[in-house]
Formats: structure tokens, sequence, C-alpha cells
């Protein structure tokens, strides 16, 4: 049975709340935010969605919140409101391979990809995992941790497998095997 190919984003496996943090995000900000979207710290000190991998990773977006504090779905671009990001350098995610990933994967890097809009629906990001980098050595956004373990999933291509930040704004990048 094939994968489904459901982008989602990056989906919190197991993180410490006390690195959740608050951030402002300005009217001025050209993308949409949806859950699950990678975010950066901006110099002002707000956050705001990433749009390359070589953007300083500062942690996804864990609920975003209208200029009422209302919680929503997605905050439209040059929308201000707030987002709640995890920032914990240790978090780990589940997250879609964009491509095809094999069980050899395991520790490989691979950077982020952003070829799906985020669903104003369910309020879910469409970013996903490159298998580009994957098996090459090369330094990337995120370790490949292991297969989520669950019957309608396997490896192969739109594999959803758990995933840890390597290059994080709180700490030093750790390299590819």
């Amino acid at each position: 049975m094939a994968n489904s190919d459901t982008p989602f984003g990056l989906k919190p496996v197991y993180y410490d709340p006390a690195y959740v943090r608050e951030f402002n995000v300005d009217a001025g900000t050209a993308t949409a935010i949806f859950r699950g979207d990678l975010a950066k710290q901006d110099t002002d000190g707000n956050a705001s969605v990433m749009a390359a991998a070589s953007d300083d990773f500062a942690g996804i977006v864990l609920s975003c919140h209208n200029s009422d504090g209302k919680e929503v779905n997605s905050l439209s671009a040059s929308t201000a409101g707030k987002v709640r990001l995890i920032t914990d350098p240790v978090a780990q995610y589940e997250v879609q391979c964009a491509g095809t990933l094999a069980a050899t994967s395991i520790g490989d890097q691979a950077d982020a990809i952003w070829t799906h809009a985020g669903s104003t629906n369910t309020g879910q990001a469409g970013v996903e995992l490159s298998s580009s980098l994957a098996g090459d050595g090369n330094n990337a956004q995120f370790t490949i941790l292991e297969l989520v373990r669950r019957s309608d999933n396997a490896w192969g291509a739109n594999v959803k497998v758990t995933v840890q930040a390597s290059e994080h704004y709180l700490k030093a990048a750790s390299a590819a095997i």
C-alpha cells in the first residue's frame, strides 16, 4: 500500500513545554503562517515564516493568534498577530517526505521544502522534508531519527519520519553522518 501524500508541516512528537515562547508577528509579514510552519526570529525580535533553508531556524509554529489574542487557524500575509513557537532545540517532529526515503536514511540530514501552501481550512502548513540531501553527507536542517510507526506508513515515497533540528538558533549545528 502506497503512503498517502498529505503534507501537514511539522507535528510535534516530543518537546519541553518550557521552550514554548510567544512571538509577535508584524503586519508587514509577506507570508501566511500556519501550524507546523518553520519560523525564524527577525532582527526586531518578532517571528516570521522561514522562506529558505538558509534562514536561522527558531522553532515550529504551535498556534496562531489574531491581534485580539483569539486562536485562529492561520495568520494571513500582512496580518499582525502572535504565534506560539516550540523553540526547544532537541524537540522531535513528525514530517512527511516530499520524495523517497529508505531505512538507510536514518541518521542522514535533510532540509525542509516549501512546495505546498498551507491550508486555511485545517490551519496546517504544507512544508515537507526534502529527500535531495539525505545520504550525501551534507549538513542540513534536520536529522532523520526514525520511521513513524503506523500501519499506513512505510519507507518509500511520501514516508512520514521523525526528525530533530540539526541547525537551530539555540545550539551549534550537528554534523551529518
